[in-house]
């Protein structure tokens, strides 16, 4: 009932469920894909084309219905019977256990794919890493269909084994060292503005300091200004603590 498919990124797991989906429909039935947020449910939903929902809004809208009528909770999601949970890493031990009662009940098949290797689950425990670990049935994609150099490809891999001296050797001509903060985080806005160029998804800052964080904020917030890419006057939002 239950089984696993570990692969790193870039394996093309989230693709593979195109042809999970066209199997499935050969056989006459629809799958269902969950995923622990939306933005994961949207990226598996048009690579494959399934029907997907966050893990959360299934297991509220299913435990409700069975406990009130386990008969149409069958006739409603027994007709899946295959549901995946994409970037199985992100969910806690209680959701876990949540989705395989759910299955049980509704006699449904159940897989888990993700990377135990990626990111945590917010929530208590590492279930998707313990079930690889205590014998799960499971299979494991290595080959890589993302990266298209070699090099990013070996220093993932590196990066996955824990050698973090090895990974940055190996990107040593891509890593810039600026002694002064504030050069540093000017540079760090105009790599942004740089990348960003035409590309409608904005590329990713992380900073170890939140005053950092607010200081190049507001500097891409003046560039994006300046090119027009941000229009309008801000609109301030109360935040509750």
């Amino acid at each position: 009932r239950f089984n696993a498919i570990q692969g790193i990124a870039g394996v093309g797991k989230t693709t593979a469920l195109k042809t999970i989906q066209e199997t499935c429909v050969a056989y006459g039935f629809e799958p269902l894909v969950l995923a622990d947020t939306s933005r994961a449910t949207e990226e598996a939903r048009q690579s494959s084309g399934m029907l997907s929902m966050t893990s959360a809004q299934f297991l509220t809208g299913v435990e409700t219905l069975v406990k009130q009528d386990p008969i149409q909770a069958k006739h409603l999601y027994g007709k899946h019977a295959l549901i995946i949970l994409d970037e199985a890493s992100m969910v806690s031990s209680q959701d876990f256990f949540r989705l395989q009662k759910i299955a049980t009940i509704l006699d449904l098949r159940l897989d888990f794919s993700g990377d135990f290797k990626q990111q945590d689950p917010i929530g208590m425990g590492l279930p998707f890493e313990s079930a690889l670990a205590y014998g799960i049935r499971h299979a494991v994609m290595k080959e890589n269909v993302r990266l298209k150099s070699e090099r990013a490809f070996e220093v993932m891999n590196k990066v996955y084994a824990g050698d973090v001296e090895g990974s940055l050797k190996g990107l040593h001509d891509r890593i810039e060292e600026i002694p002064l903060k504030k050069e540093a985080l000017n540079r760090i806005t105009e790599l942004y503005m740089e990348v960003l160029g035409d590309k409608k998804e904005a590329p990713l800052v992380i900073i170890p300091l939140n005053k950092d964080r607010m200081i190049v904020k507001s500097l891409i917030h003046e560039k994006l200004k300046e090119t027009q890419r941000l229009k309008g006057e801000p609109v301030p939002m109360p935040v509750l603590l």
